[in-house]
């Protein structure tokens, strides 16, 4: 049986809302879709407010007040009030720290040890600076003293907007990239002293060795929206600062239970199976009114395995939907969308790719990673509806591209396959009669 879009939409259609993790304690996540500013698109245009009663999905779930987690090792060499110190002193940091921050900004480079300037944990030799925006505190962690040293490992959540690194021609390039990430930050305190400093420079895990060791972190600094303009970035995507200072106003502003997520593009092509195109449709027997010629396989470049002339019958046995290309919504602020039975909250953070039209206005997208069944509140994904709806705060950058080819056999049961033109009847049955014959071709 040919799958109708409405039996698919009904198999994978879910409210795409911003789910929330706990630190530390994954959940299964909501099905996702995430943003990032299309390659020469601007991001936000304008500052936006969040109204959290009018804006919130009814369903999402808030971050737990107790969500710091905070090992059971402390004792009489770290105090509640030493814990305090130490929130304080990263939260103030971090702060500050923020792209959209200004300020003096947290000095970064100090040894943990005063007695010794060696460093406390491994660096790669890689030269980064980062970008982000909405930091949260997940772990704190006492790490023990030497007698002389109390040392704090920290890890922060951050929202990251950018990363930065230098080229072999020595400048610094930009690379944009809204995603959710982790940052480790150490801090140290004599034992004779309750001052808590950040020491060294804060750091981006890169994962385990095969024998179970840490691989070297890479220091990754901070850098704010004055700092890009003195380092001379050179942006990718023709991106700027100002298009970035922009688009990081817009996500910080974001409810602390809103997730922002990395967003790949979908892997192409993509292939449905047993797809009966626009609404509708019916395999059977089909007529066509132009010369078509068959191939052995549904490939461009496979060979002929025979011609349908006009006027011949035939059978359509079933039919696959290739996918070249997936289409592109970017968000040029925060969206919120009532579609048919669900709704939807998108970001500048956000970007939607488009897989399939259907019908009655839904298909199959793909956001954060996974397919999920929704409104196509921005057409069908076709050329035709590029740019239409700049002025709604979101638009279809890129259409989506596909191939439909369908199996067909002859009246003497050779098969292969082809993809319909204009000049074929009988694939609507209930809008279309199949005509006795072919309509006299118009005269030239």
């Amino acid at each position: 049986m040919p799958k109708f879009y409405t039996a698919a939409l009904t198999a994978l259609g879910v409210s795409i809302l911003i789910s929330c993790e706990r630190a530390a304690q994954p959940v299964p996540k909501a099905s996702q879709i995430a943003p990032q500013p299309a390659p020469g698109q601007p991001a936000s245009d304008q500052r936006v407010s969040i109204n959290a009663e009018s804006e919130e999905p009814a369903d999402s779930v808030d971050l737990p007040n107790d969500s710091l987690v905070v090992p059971d090792t402390a004792g009489a060499d770290f105090t509640s009030e030493d814990l305090t110190d130490v929130k304080k002193t990263l939260e103030a940091g971090l702060d500050l720290d923020q792209f959209t921050a200004s300020g003096p900004s947290t000095p970064y480079g100090k040894a943990c040890r005063f007695f010794d300037t060696t460093s406390v944990r491994r660096y790669s030799a890689d030269d980064i600076r980062f970008a982000y925006v909405r930091p949260r505190l997940i772990k704190i962690a006492f790490a023990g003293d030497d007698h002389y040293v109390r040392t704090v490992n920290a890890t922060a959540e951050i929202t990251r907007i950018a990363l930065f690194q230098r080229g072999a021609d020595g400048k610094w390039h930009g690379n944009v990239k809204v995603t959710r990430d982790t940052l480790s930050i150490l801090v140290s305190s004599s034992v004779a002293d309750t001052t808590w400093l950040v020491c060294e420079k804060p750091a981006h895990l890169n994962g385990w060795n095969s024998d179970g060791s840490l691989k070297p972190y890479s220091a990754w600094l901070p850098v704010r929206a004055m700092d890009t303009e003195k380092m001379g970035v050179v942006w990718d995507d023709q991106f700027n600062t100002s298009k970035l200072a922009r688009l990081a106003d817009s996500v910080s502003r974001l409810p602390v239970h809103y997730i922002v997520e990395g967003n790949p593009e979908p892997r192409v092509p993509i292939v449905y199976k047993d797809i009966c195109q626009y609404e509708g449709c019916a395999f059977g027997e089909w007529l066509t009114c132009d010369t078509a010629r068959v191939l052995t396989e549904p490939k461009s470049m496979a060979r002929t395995a025979f011609v349908l002339k006009r006027g011949d019958r035939f059978t359509a046995v079933t039919a696959d939907m290739h996918v070249m290309q997936a289409g592109m919504v970017v968000f040029k602020r925060n969206v919120k969308i009532q579609g048919e039975g669900s709704r939807y909250f998108f970001t500048p953070a956000d970007t939607l790719y488009p897989l399939m039209y259907g019908s009655e206005g839904g298909g199959i997208w793909y956001f954060r990673g996974k397919e999920a069944g929704g409104d196509f509140f921005f057409g069908n994904g076709d050329p035709d509806d590029v740019g239409r709806y700049a002025d709604r705060g979101y638009d279809l950058v890129r259409p989506i591209k596909s191939e439909w080819w369908v199996r067909v056999r002859a009246k003497d049961g050779r098969e292969g396959w082809f993809m319909p033109g204009d000049n074929i009847y009988g694939r609507q049955p209930h809008y279309e009669p199949m005509p006795d014959k072919c309509p006299a071709k118009k005269a030239n």
